[in-house]
């Protein structure tokens, strides 16, 4: 198992990234954010300053995520390839996902993002940001209770919303119901959204496989729910700090006996 390198944000509070698009840099190799991540106030850059930079690393932050005014920033697709859970031990006003006046952001991509532990998700004020109405936060946030924030972004019927295996093509993103409205569930054209039960494909169909699709009980949530334990996990996952198994992720006095869920090394 590839061991993880924890960031100590500077120490124990924010991982500040603004002004200047070098500033990511900080976050190269990286494999869990131990506070929250802020990327905002960048008004002179654009899409092409943001293409050298991907950190497939990062696979958890403790706190929240939040992005306010990076111009220029059309996804977060490639920058943050493997960002699985954000915990949410400390919010901001009460939201462990913000993006707020992100005015070229076209779609949020985050496609591993399969738990959100404690808080809400607040997207505001977004005026080109599109596949929102193919996005089940209830799948991501605790409990499966979509109490997110999200007004003022482009219309959806201005939005080409098309999840994967719409055209028949490809295995289709798995379907739920949002206020009534049964519908495929995805991040982009590209990928398929993950998420408690959902069984899907290599391409990020959702928690439910092995291999790349990982394991259901990711994060503890789906064995509460019925789902299966597909895979066992490896001793050394409660016992090494480089595994995300640690106290990083489950107090010890929390932390369930290992059952399921291997969590992939990072690429």
């Amino acid at each position: 198992v590839t061991a993880t390198r924890v960031c100590p944000s500077c120490p124990r509070g924010p991982m500040d990234i603004r002004n200047d698009v070098s500033q990511l840099q900080k976050l190269e190799n990286c494999s869990i954010i131990e506070g929250n991540l802020q990327i905002l106030l960048m008004f002179t850059t654009g899409a092409e300053d943001f293409r050298g930079f991907s950190f497939p690393r990062l696979l958890m932050i403790t706190e929240y995520l939040l992005l306010f005014r990076v111009y220029g920033l059309e996804s977060l697709r490639d920058l943050f390839p493997n960002l699985s859970v954000i915990r949410g031990t400390n919010l901001f006003f009460n939201y462990a996902l913000v993006i707020f006046e992100m005015p070229h952001l076209r779609d949020i991509g985050l496609h591993s993002l399969g738990h959100v532990l404690r808080g809400s998700v607040r997207i505001e004020r977004n005026q080109e940001l599109c596949h929102l109405s193919t996005i089940d936060w209830g799948l991501l946030l605790p409990d499966a209770v979509d109490t997110s924030y999200i007004v003022g972004n482009k219309l959806a019927e201005e939005c080409a919303d098309v999840c994967p295996g719409i055209l028949d093509v490809e295995k289709p993103c798995a379907q739920t119901s949002v206020n009534g409205q049964l519908d495929y569930r995805c991040w982009t054209s590209s990928y398929c959204q993950k998420g408690g039960c959902l069984a899907g494909s290599k391409r990020g169909g959702s928690l439910g496989g092995t291999g790349e699709g990982w394991g259901s009980c990711w994060g503890w949530r789906g064995r509460a729910r019925g789902c299966p334990c597909p895979v066992p996990a490896p001793a050394q996952w409660w016992q090494r700090g480089g595994v995300i198994g640690s106290a990083l992720y489950h107090p010890p006095e929390a932390r369930p006996a290992p059952s399921c869920g291997v969590f992939p090394a990072a690429r």
